[in-house]
């Protein structure tokens, strides 16, 4: 890095650690203090970062696993590049301690694609869901409009004496159509 990188007074830059000495905290979570010195952690891991790039030169990428990797171990200080499974795992791991907050909102969204792809139901899809469901039985209703003609046929030739009671039960209403109907 710092062959293509100089610094730009011609100085060597003071190797730092690339991360911060300390226990992860609040102020962490909060994204207030990043967990890494930003510019010098290419620098203090060059050998290794040179390594890393050698043993993975030519292997198929998994996005996946270098986001599991920097999901694993964003909380630990000593993780190096070559524990990595890649330069991206490596990358990912940076942007998991420098931005956690973000880095998460990536995670959670990440692993609520997975479980939609795979059919699982989380919050989001059961509130999608739901409105599918509303649709759905809208669409029962609207088939199960009722042919009340059909009803009664069926209902008087299975229980005729049944119907006729009950039907005898409303008087009122008996009357009311026999003088509307003028039978």
């Amino acid at each position: 890095m710092l062959n293509k990188y100089p610094p730009q007074d011609g100085q060597k830059p003071a190797r730092q650690s690339a991360v911060a000495l300390g226990r992860w905290s609040e102020a962490d979570a909060a994204d207030s203090e990043p967990q890494i010195d930003e510019h010098n952690h290419d620098a203090e891991f060059a050998d290794e970062l040179q390594q890393l790039a050698l043993l993975t030169n030519g292997q198929p990428t998994d996005a996946d696993g270098d986001i599991d990797f920097a999901y694993r171990n964003m909380a630990l200080a000593t993780v190096t590049p070559l524990m990595a499974p890649s330069i991206s795992g490596w990358s990912w791991y940076i942007y998991a301690r420098t931005e956690p907050n973000k880095f998460l909102e990536i995670c959670a969204k990440r692993e609520d694609a997975k479980s939609k792809m795979a059919g699982t139901i989380t919050n989001a899809r059961m509130e999608d869901d739901r409105r599918t469901q509303f649709a759905v039985i809208d669409r029962i209703e609207k088939s199960l409009t009722l042919d009340v003609a059909a009803i009664v046929k069926e209902l008087m030739e299975k229980f005729p004496l049944d119907v006729l009671r009950t039907c005898r039960k409303f008087d009122a209403e008996w009357r009311e159509f026999l003088e509307r109907e003028k039978l």
